[in-house]
């Protein structure tokens, strides 16, 4: 176990599927997360870069614009209750988090 001089490390953990932006394909955990009107999250910058390009949801198909996306406060709550429980300092991908080893 190798760990750097502020204490963290690099090891693999679960993280739920829904902590997951459907269209970024980057396997990262959401940082800012928004929800749709059809109750659909993303991840905010992937979301409104899609939008640039596009009126439409990329899972639905459906018309989408900014409007219709507010910000997702209980999945926000639920994604940082995770990340405390489980010392994740920041998300590498779904296989590898950097996790905290002081406490």
């Amino acid at each position: 176990m190798d760990l750097t001089k502020s204490g963290t490390e690099v090891l693999p953990v679960s993280v739920p599927d829904y902590f997951l932006c459907l269209i970024t394909g980057s396997h990262e955990i959401f940082k800012d997360q928004v929800v749709d009107s059809e109750g659909h999250s993303y991840e905010r910058s992937y979301i409104i870069d899609w939008l640039r390009r596009s009126s439409y949801s990329p899972i639905t198909r459906n018309h989408l614009s900014m409007d219709h996306l507010k910000p997702n406060r209980s999945l926000k709550a639920e994604v940082a209750a995770f990340m405390e429980e489980n010392k994740i300092l920041e998300t590498i991908s779904t296989s590898e988090v950097l996790l905290n080893q002081e406490s």
